[in-house]
């Protein structure tokens, strides 16, 4: 008797377990999608095949110690968003293919979403291999990504949520996942951003996060003056004056909150009914409060901006960039560090931000040199290079001539119609994820739907196009017009269409749209 009910125990389990796994393959068989990738390759792995890809590349190109090799280091901005190898090619033309009298190659080893410290090791990769590699100099932009490791899932990570048994079961079953979305057992991540926000980090690891970068830095800059390459670095500049702050958080008397509250919705007002002096007013008592709110001294910079008080106007923004406590952008701390860096014949120092600033019809950086929060448009690009460029020719004045690169020479090398549409539908996506950030995505959704409307314009039958489209509408709380849009894009490309939803943050936003209703 025993056995026969361990025995019927066993069939029924087995019985269970195929049902479900039935379900599970006639789910993902209907959604035509695979099962999410789960292995994570080592870093080790990662390392070597890297390694192996930069050799290849150096054999590629002929690089000697006979060819100047510059060696481009950052992220996304070195990297080219959202073009691509956009300052090694501007460089390039500058310089005219050469250096000390030498031809000019060139390796980016920049990559979107790295932080420093693997900047760090790659610039260490090819510094210790200098018999292989022959680096002549090293460029280096690199900053805007140091907090990005404590902003995960909120936006760009596809990763899923192994924060709980639960998360880690949904985000890899679709019958789990639907089971879930039933009965709305689905832990949510991505929340609606309130007025009064909290910190991605607290005060202390902010500090500690800022000071890593200072000493990484200044380690490199020693490492290369040991190993005798050469190297240029730049400050780090941002969109400050277009891009609002994505936290904001009170520090002030909390006795004195509700005060602080009506002091801004004061300003807010008197802001849109064009009563900019009282509005003006109305934020500096809130800022008499709390002197550090980003998003009083954000709205307090634009007033004076709009007033052509554009000394005060920079202060107030800079203040709310480095006051915003979700950092996106490198904060004033990072930029004054690197200004500080003692130059010498080695070792060249470039003040991005500033020469940003000299060519600002006001003195204020925004959408006349951004296309995003920290990318640069084509113009924005240009000058970069162009500062590096003159850099270089400074650091190597024999056999290295500068030659202007013109607006319109730019346009032609980098805005294909192709290129145009990658552009804009790129920073619509973008603009669409990061307006999850804010307490009020108003501004950044209706960014992302002018890009929406440039690249329609262009192309018309693109299923990513309707996908954008699909989860603007989600953020906006429209279910029926995302739906409508998620149809669109199915007919296109079903295989694609289900792949993008099932992306951790997308999954998120519509979970919380439907769970709204």
């Amino acid at each position: 008797m025993r056995k026969k009910w361990w025995l019927n125990g066993l069939i029924m389990l087995g019985s269970i377990i195929l049902t479900l796994g039935f379900l599970e393959g006639l789910i993902r068989w209907k959604e035509k999608i695979l099962p999410p990738q789960s292995y994570q390759q080592p870093l080790s792995i990662y390392e070597i095949a890297n390694e192996v890809s930069l050799q290849k590349r150096v054999k590629n190109l002929d690089i000697s110690a006979k060819t100047f090799n510059i060696y481009y280091f950052g992220e996304s901005t070195m990297w080219g968003e959202p073009y691509q190898n956009t300052i090694p090619i501007m460089v390039e033309k500058m310089l005219g293919k050469k250096v000390n009298g030498k031809d000019l190659k060139w390796i980016n080893l920049g990559e979107p979403g790295i932080d420093y410290t693997e900047t760090e090791r790659r610039i260490k990769m090819v510094v210790d291999q200098k018999n292989i590699y022959f680096p002549s100099l090293v460029l280096i932009y690199s900053g805007h990504n140091e907090f990005l490791y404590y902003q995960d899932d909120i936006g760009f990570s596809m990763a899923a949520n192994d924060k709980n048994i639960l998360g880690w079961l949904v985000s890899r079953s679709r019958l789990l996942y639907k089971v879930a979305q039933v009965f709305k057992l689905y832990k949510l991540q991505i929340d609606d951003r309130a007025f009064f926000d909290v910190p991605v980090v607290n005060k202390d690891k902010y500090k500690e996060i800022l000071s890593n970068y200072e000493n990484k830095i200044q380690s490199t800059i020693s490492y290369l003056r040991n190993n005798e390459v050469p190297v240029v670095i730049s400050t780090v500049a941002g969109n400050y004056a277009d891009f609002e702050p994505n936290r904001s958080v009170f520090t002030g008397d909390e006795s004195k909150k509700a005060e602080f509250k009506n002091d801004f919705d004061l300003g807010l007002v008197a802001e849109k009914n064009g009563k900019l002096s009282e509005a003006a007013e109305n934020y500096q008592k809130a800022l008499k409060i709390d002197g550090n709110f980003a998003e009083v001294n954000f709205r307090l910079g634009k007033i004076y901006q709009k007033l052509g008080q554009n000394q005060n106007a920079g202060e107030y923004i800079m203040k709310a960039v480095d006051n915003d406590m979700m950092p996106m952008r490198a904060v004033s701390l990072q930029n004054d560090f690197i200004r500080g860096i003692n130059e010498d014949n080695n070792t060249g120092v470039i003040d991005t931000v500033n020469y940003l600033k000299q060519n600002s019809s006001d003195g204020l950086l925004g959408n006349n040199f951004f296309a995003d929060a920290q990318h640069p448009n084509l113009e924005g690009y240009r000058l970069i290079s162009e500062l590096f460029a003159q850099k270089i020719v400074a650091m190597y004045p024999e056999g290295t001539k500068f030659t202007d690169l013109s607006k319109i020479e730019a346009e032609n090398i980098f805005n294909a119609n192709d290129g145009l549409y990658n552009l804009d539908i790129s920073r619509a996506d973008w603009m669409i994820r990061l307006a999850s950030w804010r307490y009020d995505p108003t501004q950044r959704l209706a960014v992302a739907e002018d890009y929406l409307n440039k690249a329609y314009a262009i192309h018309q039958n693109d299923y990513y196009w309707y996908l954008c489209q699909m989860t603007l509408s989600y953020l906006k709380k429209d279910t029926k017009k995302a739906q409508e849009y998620f149809k669109m894009a199915e007919k296109i490309s079903t295989g694609k269409t289900y792949a993008y939803v099932r992306e951790y943050w997308v999954n998120q936003v519509i979970t919380r749209a439907l769970n709204s209703k």
